[in-house]
């Protein structure tokens, strides 16, 4: 039993110390000494609202209710922080002597509140500042980026801030966090927050641990910074950082301050940026393959000045395997910043759109009707409208570019694109896109492609396509695949509108076409007039041609063409007609024409091609053919009537019109000759009236 009267006893002796302490301990004065400390840490006024109470659990120290430190006088959302409790713990020993010395400070439900003003001025900027050291000067163009990126400034050192706060550890609990920004109108909200630092040695490093939830995410962050003082003071300190969450990670390790500047290598991996995005207040794009929709990386050599400016250096981007090579800038502009740099790839592949719903527009197709039996219909039906669906433009005003582009080839959408030296620029929502050089479809393009957004949205193309393979191409194009050669082309397209279905009822421009040697498959037209059967198809079923020219002019979205000229072995093919694109629509007439056999003569048999592109009919004109049987006897006629009325006129009029001269040449003559008669006859009158 002396063992239980014994714990009874220590019980009770503990119990009484403690009592004793609740007396002995300096409350108002731990609450002066914690107040003073974090005013000096954070160059703000803190202020006890509520009581102040002694505890010794779970440390030795005090109770306060009703905490605030203060903000700005130009804030006017509230004090930078507010808790509904501040605890308190301050080291056994030290009190003994009299001495106050605090280890630990937790902070339960606090709000916090940020503000960035107009200017650009930041309420939580706490340390002494200097002046920023002036960056390099802009490069006048994308190709500058490969000089050194602004190295982060020494400042002269800042004094005061943390130099006598030493903890072992402060803690925020169930927090939530307010950050304002005037200058762009944004506001972001983030709750569930709970951060532990710790700083045994206000002069040496300090460990940070902060885990919050925003929009339904969790996100953790770790941090270590040495020494925190120069960090809080103004100056640059380094920092060793990482930030997870479901769906990806990123790290930094270099050197940072409050400024803010930052300099050291950056890594990024992520499957899913979505909640990063929502903390920073953006919406994750909808993006295809191959642009970043799966995944994600970044591992690059970062510095961010005080002036604002971005730079990345060695700088490796991943996106759903593609990967590039980047020296990149983003610099601060009155209006909107300026990203400028180089971005070379080895392969890019981004995956062709979704398929569309139904009811939504397709590449048209060009595809057969119901035409004639026999004429192929190789194409899928076309599109019954172009989208009406507003274009959003308004990219095009987030920031000006000054980029440059080589890549060993690119694959987007069913094209392929090889050996690509290409430019961006873009101002004030305009941009330019200039490709010096690419590869495609066995032949090469180059051009310029301009978006405009300033205003209605407008778009104009200048394209040059050299010595293309036909059979890749018009099948991307189009989805047509029954023609084989090569071919070039030139065309200036302009156009303006809201819509995809407004800028092609507006679209305006020329263009001339001009094909090679080649054949269009599935179709032999000589075979189908020889025998009169447009049913025809003859062995190979294709149709052979030596070239094929063609000018256009489009206008209000309305192609018109009246030389096409096809030239083969077995005769060739004229035509003319317009294509309405704004309302996908034909009307064209194409006249075939088949030599017969080595003495000459032929059959034409007009066809013409008309209707909507989704249901093409083909009409040949059978009559017209058959009438062609007598083309050599209507000929020989006019030729004897023309020889006729050629000796008459000689004989009574006196003249000579040469044989096979043309008809305007013949009625010169003719006039020449009546005239003589006339003024011949006049005189020999006059001269007999006056005899």
């Amino acid at each position: 039993m002396r063992w239980i009267f014994r714990a009874i006893f220590a019980v009770i002796l503990v119990g009484l110390l403690g009592l004793g302490a609740l007396f002995v301990i300096p409350s108002e004065r731990i609450a002066r000494v914690a107040t003073d400390r974090l005013s000096d840490a954070t160059a703000r006024e803190v202020t006890i609202r509520g009581g102040v109470r002694p505890q010794l659990f779970p440390a030795l120290g005090i109770r306060a209710t009703d905490v605030a430190i203060g903000n700005p006088d130009w804030v006017a959302e509230g004090p930078l922080l507010e808790a509904r409790s501040l605890h308190v713990g301050v080291a056994w020993a030290p009190l003994l002597r009299g001495e106050v010395q605090l280890r630990t400070v937790e902070a339960v439900e606090p709000r916090i509140v940020l503000v960035r003003d107009e200017t650009g001025r930041a309420s939580w900027d706490m340390g002494a500042t200097a002046e920023a050291a002036p960056g390099a000067a802009p490069a006048d163009n994308a190709a500058q980026t490969a000089e050194a990126a602004p190295a982060v400034a020494d400042p002269p050192a800042a004094g005061g801030a943390m130099r006598r706060l030493g903890l072992d550890l402060a803690r925020v609990e169930d927090g939530a966090v307010l950050f304002i920004d005037r200058a762009t109108g944004r506001n972001l909200s983030i709750g569930e927050v709970t951060a532990e630092l710790a700083m045994p040695d206000p002069g040496g490093p300090v460990d940070v641990a902060i885990a919050l939830t925003a929009g339904g995410d969790e996100i953790s962050a770790t941090a270590r910074i040495d020494p925190a003082s120069d960090f809080v003071g103004g100056q640059p300190a380094t920092v060793s950082a990482a930030l997870e969450w479901d769906g990806g990670s990123a790290s930094f390790e270099g050197r940072a301050g409050l400024a803010p500047e930052a300099e050291g290598r950056v890594e990024i991996e992520a499957t899913d940026p979505g909640p990063i995005l929502a903390l920073a207040g953006a919406v994750r794009p909808d993006l295809p393959r191959g642009l970043g929709r799966d995944s994600l990386a970044l591992d690059a050599v970062l510095t961010y000045t005080r002036d604002g400016s971005l730079h990345l250096r060695d700088a490796t981007v991943a996106l759903d395997g593609n990967r590039f090579a980047t020296e990149l800038d983003l610099l601060p502009g009155a209006d909107r910043p300026l990203l400028r740099g180089n971005v070379t790839a080895d392969e890019i592949r981004i995956a062709a759109a979704a398929p569309a719903a139904p009811g939504a527009p397709a590449a048209p197709g060009g595809g057969g009707g119901s035409g004639a039996g026999g004429v192929p219909q190789s194409a899928p039906a076309a599109t019954q409208g172009w989208s009406e669906a507003p274009i959003d433009a308004s990219a095009l005003h987030l920031l000006d570019t000054q980029l440059s582009l080589t890549a060993a080839l690119i694959e987007a959408g069913g094209v392929t694109l090889d050996h690509v030296s290409a430019r961006m620029s873009s101002e004030d929502g305009r941009a330019v896109l200039d490709v010096t050089h690419a590869g495609l479809f066995g032949g090469s393009v180059q051009g310029s492609f301009v978006a405009n957004a300033r205003g209605t949205f407008s778009t104009r193309v200048e394209a040059t396509l050299t010595d293309l393979d036909l059979h890749p191409t018009v099948l991307a194009l189009t989805g047509w695949e029954r023609l084989e050669g090569r071919g070039s082309a030139e065309v200036s397209l302009l156009a303006q509108g809201e819509s995809l279905a407004a800028l092609m009822r507006d679209l305006a421009g020329a263009g001339q076409i001009e094909l090679g040697q080649g054949a269009i498959l599935g179709l032999d037209i000589a075979g189908m007039i020889r025998n009169l059967d447009p049913g025809f198809r003859g062995e190979g079923a294709r149709t052979v041609f030596d070239s094929v020219t063609a000018g256009f002019t489009i206008e209000s979205g309305v192609l018109e063409n009246r030389d096409l000229a096809l030239t083969a072995g077995w005769g060739g093919i004229t035509g003319a007609g317009t294509v309405d694109i704004g309302r996908q629509r034909m009307d064209y007439l194409v006249v075939p024409g088949v030599l017969r056999g080595e003495t000459g003569g032929g059959i034409a048999v007009p066809v013409r091609i008309e209707g909507p592109w989704s249901d093409l009919s083909y009409r040949p004109d059978l009559d017209a053919l058959r009438n062609q049987e007598f083309s050599e006897e209507i000929d020989a006629l006019e030729n004897r009537a023309t020889e006729e009325v050629r000796d008459f006129l000689n004989d009574e009029l006196g003249i000579q019109i040469e044989e096979g001269a043309s008809r305007e040449e013949a009625i010169d003559q003719l006039e020449d000759a009546l005239g003589d008669r006339l003024q011949q006859e006049l005189t020999d009158g006059l001269r007999q009236l006056f005899q």
